[in-house]
């Protein structure tokens, strides 16, 4: 039983790396988003040379 324990939390590491790295890049592409949205609603009100990006 404790080396399935020992098992159970080594198989928890990768589960974890990979659980960060899935925020990171939902992270990353909700800012590409919002960078989008934005861009869109300054080119409509006139800033379309783009000295409105974010980041």
């Amino acid at each position: 039983s404790a080396r399935i324990d020992a098992i159970t939390s080594l198989g928890n590491i990768p589960g974890q790396f990979s659980r960060d790295v899935r925020m990171q890049q939902s992270q990353k592409r909700q800012n590409a988003l919002m960078q989008t949205l934005l861009s869109s609603a300054f080119a409509n009100l006139g800033y379309s040379d783009g000295s409105f990006t974010t980041g």
